[in-house]
């Protein structure tokens, strides 16, 4: 090998490293910059939500014919609804647009929410006109 065709090697790895370096030192500059994106603000939001924080939440609800509602300081991953009569129950996550969970006296029903858009923040609840029951609800966060 001549010495021009050494030279030339040599400041071919000179400038790949250099090359490599001013790369892994612009890493933390493009995180940052990435971090500050609505996108990566909006992932990490949602991450964060779906931490289950190891923590239960009893409640117990008095349904009767009145809808009735009650919204969750913490929202809940998932939660168990046990009814202990006399009646039926209707019960709505979130909003009332949707189908309600019918749960039956002496019924245990089991809502999850892991992996949702939304964890449970809000319980909403109703008997048929003249009836009333009485529902154990054990959430999870």
């Amino acid at each position: 090998m001549d010495r021009a065709t050494a030279d030339t090697m040599m400041d071919t790895v000179l400038y790949a490293l250099i090359f490599a370096a001013v790369v892994v030192g612009m890493v933390p500059v493009f995180h940052r910059v990435f971090a500050a994106t609505p996108f990566a603000q909006s992932a990490q939001r949602y991450f964060e939500s779906q931490l289950w924080q190891g923590q239960a939440d009893s409640r117990t609800l008095w349904a009767t014919d009145a809808l009735q509602h009650i919204v969750l300081p913490t929202p809940w991953m998932g939660a168990f609804f046990m009814n202990d009569g006399p009646d039926a129950v209707k019960v709505w996550i979130n909003d009332t647009a949707s189908e309600p969970y019918l749960i039956n006296p002496k019924e245990t029903r089991t809502i999850s929410h892991a992996g949702a858009r939304d964890r449970i923040y809000a319980i909403h609840y109703q008997c048929q006109p003249g009836e009333t029951a009485v529902v154990r609800v054990d959430g999870m966060y």
